[in-house]
């Protein structure tokens, strides 16, 4: 397996795929509007959803004010890696802030897609004070349908 993150953020990317939940890496906003983390899965499976662990950094909660402004998470599935055009990639599914309050998330793709690249990409509220968000992604699974 390999991951790849458009802009490396604080920690290694490969730190949300390593089967620890201990380190953490982070994803902000504050180079690009819509940070994106890709996984490389290594071959095309059907896919069926994603576990994420999220929200904390080292056993320590990432500032409030910055978790809060994070908006949404939107996950893809691509037979290519670095697509920058979201519209030939397959739409898996979403959470919204409000989905967001737990530390352990379930993904469920809306039909299971196939693909080799998973594409997790992070939204910030655009009309809130504070418009940067930063979010700790410790532990990404995808599993197959």
């Amino acid at each position: 397996m390999t991951y790849h993150s458009y802009r490396k953020t604080n920690g290694d990317s490969s730190l949300a795929v390593d089967g620890f939940e201990s380190k953490c890496m982070t994803i902000d906003n504050y180079f690009v509007e819509k940070p994106i983390w890709m996984v490389d899965l290594v071959r095309r499976i059907r896919i069926g959803g994603l576990i994420l662990r999220i929200g904390t950094e080292n056993n320590q909660t990432i500032h409030r004010d910055y978790f809060n402004s994070l908006d949404r998470f939107n996950i893809y599935v691509s037979n290519h890696s670095y697509q920058i055009d979201f519209h030939q990639r397959q739409f898996c599914s979403s959470l919204t802030r409000i989905e967001l309050s737990s530390s352990r998330l379930h993904i469920q793709c809306q039909t299971p897609l196939n693909g080799r690249f998973v594409y997790i990409q992070s939204t910030g509220i655009s009309n809130q004070w504070n418009r940067y968000f930063t979010v700790a992604l410790c532990e990404v699974s995808v599993y197959e349908e």
